[in-house]
């Protein structure tokens, strides 16, 4: 056994996953890789970017980094979409991809450690007024998907290629499975309650989402402005009627327009009883 010892040792430093997974997969550090600032909401035909921040969170350099991004599901109220290649139109699409493509992938040789080295990327969403949108009260919204996979060099000088994605490159079947609960609380295979060797994953990453929908017309915000501005006008006119003291100069005035108003109404169907029938 003693003769053994010494394989078995160098064999825990040069695979330091086996049996579980990569020690890269602790969710502090995994949190903190991709960060979703911004989405947007875009009426159709519009453009709009998505906004994001790359971060290597571990001690060493992250090389040959690889990040994907992909519109892969539309969701409504009134239906619920795969955007796979049964999906029929051209939009929404990524402008930096090329025209129909949803799908880009980042390429970038080098990510080093801490926050100042941190990577800002820009993803620019192209939508149209044929593909499915929401309405002025329906929200329609496209899900991304990420998928990263980079090289990592341990200071002990082993080696990984860790692959991490987001909830929409897994089914709800595999989902629900990697999701209860161990039998053994060391089961090498979880991190904390997720089953991650199911998944095929050494990470999870988050989706994000950008809506397409239906602006209001500009006439019913005129409306409701006119609308706001009468109602304010009524209230300040009722208040005067009730407490004249309050501002008599105002009070005064309205009370010669409502008179005018008053003698002009009176002067008007005097002329109507005025004005001879004819006779048939």
């Amino acid at each position: 056994m003693r003769r053994f010892l010494p394989l078995l040792v160098l064999a825990v430093f040069i695979f330091p996953n086996v049996g579980g997974v990569s020690t890269l997969s602790d969710p502090s550090k995994v949190n903190k890789i991709l960060s979703v600032e911004e989405t947007p909401q875009l009426a159709p035909g519009g453009k709009g970017p998505i906004l994001l921040t790359l971060r290597n969170p571990y001690d060493n350099d992250m090389t040959f980094v690889n990040l994907t991004a992909s519109i892969y599901l539309y969701v409504s109220s009134e239906e619920t979409r795969q955007v796979d290649a049964n999906w029929s139109w051209s939009e929404p699409y990524f402008e930096e991809a090329g025209t129909g493509v949803k799908e880009y992938t980042w390429r970038i040789d080098e990510l080093l450690p801490g926050a100042e080295n941190e990577t800002d990327l820009v993803l620019t969403v192209i939508t149209s007024s044929n593909a499915p949108h929401g309405g002025l009260l329906d929200q329609g919204s496209f899900f991304v998907r990420f998928e990263l996979e980079f090289d990592y060099l341990h200071d002990n000088g082993t080696h990984e290629h860790p692959v991490m994605k987001s909830r929409g490159h897994f089914t709800d079947e595999d989902w629900e499975f990697a999701k209860q609960p161990p039998v053994d609380e060391n089961d090498p295979n979880y991190l904390g309650n997720l089953n991650l060797t199911h998944l095929g994953v050494d990470g999870l990453l988050p989706d994000t989402s950008f809506g397409v929908l239906e602006p209001f017309p500009d006439w019913i915000l005129y409306a409701l402005v006119v609308a706001a501005a009468v109602f304010l006008v009524l209230a300040l006119l009722f208040y005067l009627e009730e407490n004249p003291e309050k501002w008599p100069g105002l009070s005064r005035r309205w009370i010669r327009v409502r008179s005018s108003m008053k003698q002009s109404k009176r002067l008007s169907e005097k002329k109507k009883e005025k004005i001879p029938r004819k006779k048939v």
